[in-house]
């Protein structure tokens, strides 16, 4: 949604995970973190040009999950930061990969 709202697209995906640390002692505040080991694990989105698709968002994300492998009952804390941003209007004017082939195909 706020991606929406702003008109952008991102091309590149990080997660972020607050895992407790060994022998960490309980949090100095309500919610809080406490000692934590921080991961962070990024890559391309496999799509041809920028998106705001919370499904592509949500299986790129499970893949990082997953390869960090940090135990579910140890995290602390987790972030998903989208970037390499594009707006919409810059998207229309580059013309992006589907508006090529697109052109191409009326060729044939």
């Amino acid at each position: 949604k706020r991606m929406t709202a702003v008109g952008v697209r991102g091309s590149y995906i990080t997660l972020k995970i607050k895992e407790r640390h060994d022998n960490a002692p309980p949090p100095g505040k309500f919610n809080g973190h406490g000692m934590c080991d921080d991961h962070s694990k990024s890559r391309n989105l496999p799509v041809r040009s920028a998106t705001r698709d919370a499904g592509i968002f949500c299986i790129e994300g499970m893949k990082l999950f997953a390869d960090i492998a940090v135990d579910k009952g140890k995290i602390r804390g987790m972030g998903i930061v989208i970037s390499k941003l594009e707006s919409d209007d810059q998207q229309k004017q580059s013309g992006g990969a589907d508006q090529m082939n697109t052109w191409l195909l009326k060729g044939v």
